[in-house]
């Protein structure tokens, strides 16, 4: 046991006590079929590893049963990805007398593993056995199941839905692309109508025709867990116009995909009118022929809902459809994300796209890939987004964008803060530079100077990508290119909306807070908001006013079901992988989060987006050159741990004085009063969540001045009263 199993894992990853996650494809290492019984014999010693992923490590039977025999005696695992493999019904069965045994693990990836109805039945027995946990005794804690492209019928749904009606602690189901068609939906819907557990399932290509689909919507109205449902790719049509009154009536729901099921215009009207009062957050109904009249059917349904996702992408959308669009964004209050990819737009429906956009407050990822904008439509859509800050998503694929759309749309791009992902795929964007970095190539490089969470451009399919790994220009790549002018170009980012007054004199202090062109903020410094119940301040209609609180730490407010402090689900130090359900955030929390309920397979946690997934193995090195590892425990005695208080608030007065010159990143000399506040209301409060009233209170107790400034004796009185908490 001293050894953790490094003996049989070292040469797969496992160099030292502290990895968390051992991914040995992605890392770099071939896998052959008997270095699996290696993998297996390290884990029965192994007291480290919280993350194992073997995906196409061509585990085949024998290899299943060593996995096997090594999980029933593993004590430490919470993830374990198996899919792509050659493991069929004999292996899977092996797994799932493991499963039964061991009593951590709590996320299976089986996808694509070969598995048909006799390896589903011993899977749903092993639900079973975990529900009939006896007294004084511990079951086990699988929460999510992935069988994904797999070979389930109906005899294999009727089973799984036997064990659903029993089970508690099932959360997550996905049976994504197997061959359930009518009677497998039928079977299934008695487990989705006894389910008390179950929050996301996925019943995508599964071949269900109307009658399966009726059966499905009239099961989701008599169940109370399912919050998210995934019908995409199936032949529901009509049926699903019963999907609207459920809607209506299940507040618990509030997530629907059913792109690709031959909704057409006429359906799609008929859904908009049952859909009156539905609360859903998220609707994909893309891939489906709505046209113009059922695309404007659906807007005018969720004007004034609390829609966040709306997936509109190829529904046969024409420039003449575009009002409806507009309309809709102008009077949905939560509106974040829209996609309108492989619609036919012209740059006349960008303008009006453009006009709506300059004025609204909550969009911030937008997919126009294929739409044939153009240059003259990225022109429309660069003045709609100049002075926004809040674009964090964007897809221009597919566009004929030539490089003077290209350096237009980028001068503005570079301006941002928050971009954390930009696709330019499949355009006519060509290096004009020669051996030296021309404008376009500058262009590109300098939209890394402000936005510091982008770490990749999609340019594959572009001639200037020809010299990227994957098509893919990196951070790393664009500093390297602009290393003989200096670095990255300085950019000076849009202003984030605050009244900021510049002393000309003190110009030299504020140029000390600014580091390659990006201004230090909230969110970048020691005052990381902990995740409290705060909820996003409420959305206004019409000419209401609307409070200008836009700060850095916004992002992390909008969605409380992404919890800050927590990396985002495309990093592998997402808590869906190594110490997974240890600290403040508990495992069922994260399984009924919104979006939070899928398993991600570890091969997407590199930031590499689905149609890449070719490339990978080019651009392992630059993903996992080094492995996750767990914190080092901080020394006592160091000078940070002196300066601050357990809570990380300092409490010398240097370490205040630092603090107040980075926040004050104009170096006026004092913090904007309402800019502190929203500030302040994100501190560390141990989980509880603080009126406005009460840090209205808080802030006038030590508020000396009544001039709406907040100066440093103020801002140390305040600090210090958090250290007494």
């Amino acid at each position: 046991m001293s050894g953790n199993g490094r003996a049989y894992l070292e040469k797969f990853g496992l160099t030292d006590d502290s990895v968390m996650a051992l991914s040995p494809v992605l890392q770099g290492f071939s896998v052959a079929a008997d270095d699996v019984v290696d993998i297996a014999k390290g884990l029965l010693e192994n007291w480290s590893l919280t993350s194992l992923e073997l995906t196409r490590c061509n585990v085949s039977g024998p290899g299943a049963f060593a996995i096997a025999e090594a999980l029933g005696g593993n004590h430490t695992l919470r993830y374990v990805g198996l899919s792509h493999n050659n493991i069929g019904d004999s292996g899977c069965e092996e797994l799932a007398e493991a499963l039964a045994r061991n009593l951590t693990l709590e996320i299976m990836d089986l996808s694509h593993c070969g598995i048909g109805d006799l390896g589903t039945l011993a899977l749903a027995q092993m639900i079973e056995l975990q529900a009939e946990e006896e007294p004084g005794t511990k079951a086990g804690e699988i929460r999510s199941i992935n069988l994904e492209g797999n070979r389930i019928g109906k005899p294999g749904a009727a089973a799984l839905a036997a064990s659903l009606t029993q089970s508690t602690k099932i959360k997550s189901l996905n049976l994504h692309g197997n061959r359930l068609r009518e009677s497998g939906a039928l079977s299934l819907a008695e487990g989705i109508r006894g389910t008390n557990s179950l929050t996301y399932l996925n019943l995508g290509s599964n071949d269900i025709n109307p009658e399966g689909g009726l059966a499905i919507v009239d099961a989701l109205s008599m169940n109370n867990s399912i919050s998210a449902i995934n019908l995409q790719k199936n032949r529901l049509g009509p049926s699903l116009i019963g999907l609207a009154d459920l809607c209506n009536q299940n507040t618990i729901l509030r997530e629907v995909n059913i792109s690709n099921c031959c909704i057409n215009a006429t359906v799609a009207e008929q859904f908009a009118k049952q859909l009156t009062s539905a609360g859903i957050l998220s609707l994909n109904l893309s891939d489906n022929q709505l046209e113009n009249e059922g695309v404007a059917a659906i807007c005018k349904a969720l004007r004034g809902k609390p829609i966040r996702y709306l997936d509109l992408g190829n529904v046969g959308l024409t420039s003449k459809g575009m009002t409806s669009i507009c309309e809709l964004i102008n009077v949905a209050p939560s509106l974040q994300t829209i996609i309108l990819d492989g619609n036919t737009l012209s740059p006349g429906a960008m303008a009006e796209l453009g006009d709506v956009l300059k004025l609204n407050t909550t969009i911030d990822s937008i997919n126009l890939g294929e739409t044939g904008i153009g240059n003259g439509g990225v022109s429309h859509l660069a003045k709609a987004l100049t002075n926004r800050h809040k674009i964090r998503v964007l897809d221009l694929s597919g566009n004929n964008i030539s490089n003077e759309g290209c350096i237009e749309i980028c001068s503005v791009l570079a301006k941002m803060r928050r971009l954390s992902e930009l696709d330019l795929t499949n355009n006519v964007i060509c290096d004009e530079g020669g051996n030296t970095c021309g404008p376009t190539l500058t262009a590109l490089c300098s939209v890394f100077s402000n936005n510091s969470d982008l770490r990749q451009i999609s340019l594959s399919g572009c001639p200037i990508s020809e010299p990227f790994i994957g098509g893919l220009l990196t951070r790393d790549t664009a500093e390297e290119i602009t290393a003989n002018i200096g670095g990255l170009p300085v950019v000076e980012p849009f202003s984030t909306g605050c009244k900021v007054v510049v002393d000309p004199a003190k110009d030299a202090l504020r140029k000390e807070h600014r580091t390659g062109g990006a201004v230090k903020t909230a969110s970048q410094s020691l005052f990381r908001p902990a995740w409290t119940p705060t909820v996003p301040p409420p959305k206004t209609y019409g000419d209401e006013e609307q409070p200008d609180t836009d700060d850095e730490d916004e992002n992390q407010i909008e969605d409380a079901s992404n919890a800050p402090l927590i990396p985002g689900k495309g990093s592998l130090l997402h808590s869906l992988y190594p110490g997974y359900g240890r600290g403040r955030m508990c495992n069922e929390s994260h399984c009924d989060s919104l979006g939070n309920i899928c398993c991600l397979p570890m091969y997407q946690s590199g930031m590499v987006s689905h149609h890449e997934e070719t490339s990978i193995e080019s651009s392992v090195s630059q993903m996992f050159q080094k492995p996750v590892r767990r914190a080092r425990r901080r020394d006592p005695y160091s000078l940070g741990s002196i300066e601050n208080n357990i809570g990380g608030f300092p409490i010398t007065e240097d370490a205040l004085r630092r603090k107040f010159q980075e926040l004050d990143v104009d170096g006026s000399g004092y913090l904007d009063y309402s800019e502190f506040k929203v500030i302040f209301s994100n501190f560390q409060n141990f989980g509880l969540y603080q009126s406005q009233n009460e840090i209205e209170s808080v802030l006038k107790k030590y508020k000396v001045l009544d001039d709406g400034k907040i100066h440093f004796d103020e801002f140390a009185l305040i600090m210090l009263s958090l250290v007494r908490r």
